[in-house]
């Protein structure tokens, strides 16, 4: 299961889950973190080999992975993933070029705990992370207006 830090398990429905579907969801997690795989998945013939990547952006249930090589692949995010973010650290697979005529996407298979954490105040969830693993924040204003230090610090505390 996706938990990263102190988040709360993923959740498929309005109901909260037991106990021990959450020890069943984590465990899953847990396996797809490793990089080998001890049995064959179901998808196994439309997707390549498990890789690490880092995702530069996000769309609803789709991400860009970004991979080691440097090229950038739209991937499909498995449900049990409840916070995926611009930043994070994730095991994916790419989808093959075709598979019966269909062109498929790759899909994020699991998210490696994340070193820091970018958050803002939502008014339903209370904090929503922005980013993650960010190490260096850069700043940029125009010239005019006149930039005024107070609204760093405001926009920074926000």
């Amino acid at each position: 299961m996706p938990v990263q830090g102190d988040q709360e398990p993923v959740r498929l429905s309005k109901n909260k889950l037991s106990k021990g579907q959450q020890r069943r969801v984590k465990a899953n997690h847990q396996r797809r973190l490793k990089t080998t795989s001890e049995k064959a998945d179901f998808d196994d013939n439309l997707f390549g080999e498990k890789s690490e990547g880092t995702v530069i952006s996000r769309f609803g249930m789709h991400a860009d992975v970004e991979s080691a090589d440097g090229s950038v692949h739209r991937c499909n995010i498995r449900r049990t993933i409840r916070s995926l973010v611009t930043g994070d650290r994730v095991v994916w697979r790419p989808g093959k070029s075709e598979a019966d005529g269909v062109n498929v996407k790759g899909i994020v298979e699991a998210v490696h705990e994340r070193t820091s954490v970018l958050t803002r105040p939502d008014f339903y969830d209370g904090v929503k992370p922005i980013a993650a693993n960010i190490n260096q924040i850069v700043i940029v204003s125009a010239i005019l207006p006149e930039l005024s230090p107070n609204i760093i610090d405001r926009y920074l505390v926000a």
